[in-house]
């Protein structure tokens, strides 16, 4: 047996114990997602006759009651040609397990939990066959049974994210101008947050600034003023404009009424 790399451990649960998350390679040369329990100290195969990727680490849950882990179940050649892996979510309690991906035909892989365990992201290639297509990041919220392309609007790939202490933001990785520089996603969510309309509204903002930029890259338009990279500057900067309203108090932001010219004169 070849036991894989990167090994996940629950947290402790009192008399639950602790279980470790592994991946491991049998003689048949099909790498299986594992799972251990440190109580019992019995082990269960979650893919078993399932190929899976024995390259990436499965994540438990903040409240260690499920498991996230990548698996491409394909044989044969199928298997070598294709690139088409997907996101499984395996019940502890009662063994179900669910493709949250289903449908997304390139890469899914490094799934990572929110701290609150409502939602989980990760790495997403569009098409299958090609590796070196964009990398996108994919979400999923667990209440609504929903999945967003965060990066839709981004013409760029994009890795190695990180969600903010509370959930409203995600770091990541993404090449720009020949050097790798930390994006957030979003400013947006954060002002809808605190203002039920603006948050679509930049939302949309950031649509339309995006074509407006493609259509003067396009037609040539202000060529000798602004270099090709700018024009994606431009759409990456909409969402700013109405980030003034994350600094301003939910009683002022939501005032039905007149403002008083104390709050005009402090938050203009």
């Amino acid at each position: 047996l070849n036991f894989g790399p990167y090994p996940c451990m629950s947290g402790d649960f009192g008399d639950s114990g602790r279980m470790l998350a592994y991946t491991i390679r049998n003689d048949k040369k099909i790498w299986n997602v594992c799972l251990y329990d440190t109580k019992s100290r019995t082990s269960e195969v979650l893919s078993a006759e399932r190929p899976s990727l024995g390259d990436y680490r499965p994540t438990f849950s903040p409240d260690g009651k499920t498991i996230a882990y990548t698996c491409r179940k394909k044989v044969g050649k199928e298997y070598a040609l294709s690139t088409n892996s997907d996101i499984y979510i395996y019940n502890i309690a009662d063994k179900s397990v669910k493709n949250i991906s289903e449908g997304i035909m390139g890469y899914d892989q490094n799934p990572v939990f929110s701290h609150d365990g409502k939602k989980i992201v990760w790495e997403s290639m569009e098409h299958d066959g090609y590796e070196s297509d964009k990398q996108r990041i994919m979400l999923y919220d667990f209440a609504s049974e929903t999945r967003t392309d965060l990066t839709e609007n981004l013409d760029q790939t994009c890795t190695n994210y990180a969600w903010s202490e509370k959930d409203d933001q995600i770091y990541f990785i993404s090449p720009f101008r020949g050097t790798r520089e930390i994006f957030v996603y979003s400013f947006a969510d954060m002002i809808e947050s605190r203002d039920g309309t603006t948050g679509q509204h930049v939302k949309r903002t950031s649509l339309v600034v995006d074509l407006l930029a493609k259509y003067l890259k396009k037609n040539g338009v202000y060529s000798g003023e602004l270099k090709s990279e700018d024009y994606a500057l431009i759409s990456l900067a909409a969402p700013l404009h109405d980030i003034g309203k994350i600094g301003v108090p939910d009683g002022v932001l939501n005032k039905p009424g007149e403002l008083t010219e104390y709050e005009r004169n402090n938050f203009p």
